[in-house]
């Protein structure tokens, strides 16, 4: 078989000694045709490698002309700079290459760009970082990934290789993109959060690409569907690091966000993943991922379905260990043993006696949850049905009149109990209000600052109200907030000494933020199931940064004979599984049950609870 080059067509000939099969084969591949016993189709690269591929595979003899012959050399000679590149990526990553000339230059240029000092842990992952280009960073919250990009980065610049930083992240993660780099370079950074500007704005903005002065540029993940062809155009006239921050946003490989931030990866010079929790939902969660830091080496090795596959058995043992194989060079893990941060303190849960109304309301919705009929029907209808009755028996754990605003009347035929959960707090002050505010008084006459951590919108702002009616005033932080308003109340949260108290909603604040320079108390007034956003939650004050002497505080409030002890006792069951996953030396693969809010199982044990309550 002798290929050639005319005009940017491919010419195939001398193939007559090829059955028949292996020719429609190579038609197919290429997508050319038969004309006068030759195969004709037009040049492209990846035409002309998947078929050089296939002739070695199946043991096709070939030859070809000199144009072809360059063009293969160059595109196998990459192949094996990258195969090398890999190799020198592990040791790196194993400390097997740290005593090299290139970490300590590496190190030398550190110590002149930045004022922060750094952990060693950090220092080793920000090298193998700027080697690499291109990786992921999947370390626990809390561990410094905002502080070893900017070391890579900082690095990287000084070597010409990137000269502009593209951060794409959750909107509650611009400030502390902002604050992180005064305190690594002490200096305020020239900095754009493009959220601020409208559609027009933003086109506008990187259309500009040649005029535009900003070096750190900060976008959300929804701000990209219109703006494609100027961002690319921005990528390619800049030498841009591109971040994702929070990455697991990304992991559906079929979701309109997903093709988005896909799009435009191969236009950066450098790309970088960030995310704690990279796989909850199987093996498939990485595919996105990797694709996006190397969109033109296929590190996986697999495909989606396969990824699906492998995620469901025990027996595909040997396919996880050769996809861990595949990505081991390109991927970062700071476990949280390795950050040496002084052991906080859990107090014992405090018991609270609900109040007489409280109690009526809460066994009322207790027995309505039980009296559901179980029995046959939809299974996945019986689900949904026990869930909604669960999370109105949730809300009634703190105060019930968060159920005012999604009951009717018809829903419970006792109308006497419509009128209590609707007058509540016209009847009785919620005891775990109270119990807050106690506690909160310690804190703040002790100069201390502290977090209360609730989940319902109502619960924010009703506790809100009740601490400034006791002389105590807070701020909100939830996904009502804009974010520019959640940067001053955090801002003002380190600075002011007269704003001691936030009160936060785990689902929305529970990630991309930092308060362990202020803060050092957390409160729980309830809890969901969701263990992902307990511990993340916890992260925001017990993190990288603090001082040895510093003592971390968590204090949690549990309805006495309640559920609460149920939903306690689940999320420290999931923590510890979380936990002893993720302090792995490989990268975690965590239940969809961990960041369910309500699982099936969730939902089983109360009932078994409940049950259990009613018999006694």
């Amino acid at each position: 078989m002798y290929l050639t080059n005319e005009n940017n067509k491919i010419i195939i000939s001398d193939y007559e000694s090829l059955i028949s099969r292996l020719v429609r084969q190579v038609i197919l591949l290429t997508e050319g045709f038969e004309d006068l016993n030759t195969i004709v189709f037009d040049f492209e690269e990846k035409k002309v490698i998947n078929l050089i591929e296939f002739l070695q595979k199946n043991n096709i003899g070939y030859l070809v002309d000199n144009f072809l012959d360059s063009f293969l050399q160059k595109h196998f000679g990459k192949i094996e700079d990258f195969k090398f590149h890999t190799i020198q990526a592990l040791e790196i990553k194993n400390n097997l290459n740290n005593a090299s000339r290139g970490y300590v230059d590496f190190i030398n240029v550190i110590k002149k760009k930045m004022v922060r000092s750094l952990y060693e842990h950090q220092l080793k992952a920000a090298y193998h970082m700027a080697f690499s280009l291109n990786s992921c960073n999947f370390s626990v919250p809390g561990s410094g990934k905002t502080t070893i990009v900017y070391t890579a980065y900082s690095y990287l610049k000084d070597l010409g290789k990137v000269e502009k930083l593209l951060i794409v992240g959750p909107l509650s993660s611009s400030l502390a993109w902002k604050n992180e780099y005064y305190a690594c370079f002490n200096k305020i950074p020239n900095f754009i959060n493009l959220n601020e500007l409208n559609q027009h704005e933003k086109t506008k903005y990187f259309k500009k690409y040649k005029d535009i002065q900003s070096e750190i540029n900060f976008i959300n993940y929804e701000a990209f569907n219109n703006i494609k062809k100027p961002l690319n155009e921005f990528l390619d006239k800049n030498s841009v690091m591109v971040v994702l921050d929070e990455a697991h946003k990304i992991k559906n490989p079929n979701a309109k966000r997903s093709r988005s931030i896909m799009s435009f990866a191969d236009k950066a010079k450098s790309r970088i993943i960030l995310t704690g929790t990279p796989i909850p939902n199987g093996y498939i969660d990485l595919y996105n991922l990797f694709e996006f830091v190397w969109p033109d080496k296929n590190i996986i090795g697999f495909n989606p379905n396969q990824l699906k596959k492998i995620s469901e058995s025990f027996k595909y043992e040997s396919d996880v260990k050769r996809l861990m194989n595949n990505i081991d060079p390109y991927y970062i893990r700071i476990t949280k043993d390795v950050l040496n941060l002084p052991k906080p303190t859990f107090n014992d849960p405090i018991n609270v006696e609900m109040g007489e109304i409280q109690r009526k309301i809460y066994d009322f919705i207790a027995d309505d949850f039980l009296e559901l009929d179980y029995s046959g029907g939809d299974f996945d209808l019986q689900m949904d049905l026990k869930k909604a009755k669960l999370i109105r028996l949730m809300q009634s754990l703190t105060n019930p009149s968060t159920l005012c605003q999604s009951i009717n009347r018809n829903e419970y035929d006792d109308s006497e109990l419509f009128n209590l959960i609707c007058n509540y707090e016209n009847l009785e002050i919620p005891k775990k209000y109270s119990t807050v505010f106690n506690l909160v008084q310690d804190i703040v006459s002790s100069n201390g600052k502290v977090i209360v951590w609730t989940q319902f919108v109502h619960n924010l702002k009703g506790l809100k109200q009740f601490l400034l009616s006791n002389n105590i005033s807070s701020e909100l932080l939830y996904g009502e907030i804009d974010n520019e308003e959640r940067e001053s109340i955090i801002n003002r949260f380190h600075s002011d000494m007269n704003l001691k108290v936030i009160i936060a909603n785990p689902a929305a604040v529970a990630e991309s933020i930092s308060l362990h320079k202020a803060c050092h108390n957390a409160i729980y007034m309830d809890m969901s199931f969701n263990a992902a956003h307990y511990m993340q939650s916890k992260d925001r004050i017990h993190r990288v940064g603090l001082n040895p002497d510093d003592e971390t505080n968590y204090y949690f409030l549990l309805c006495k004979e309640s559920i609460d002890e149920i939903i306690y006792k689940r999320v420290l069951e999931k923590e510890e599984v979380m936990l002893n996953i993720i302090e792995g030396k490989t990268v975690p693969l965590f239940s969809k049950d961990f960041e369910a809010d309500l699982s099936d199982t969730d939902i089983n044990i109360v009932y078994e609870y409940l049950l259990k309550e009613r018999l006694k």
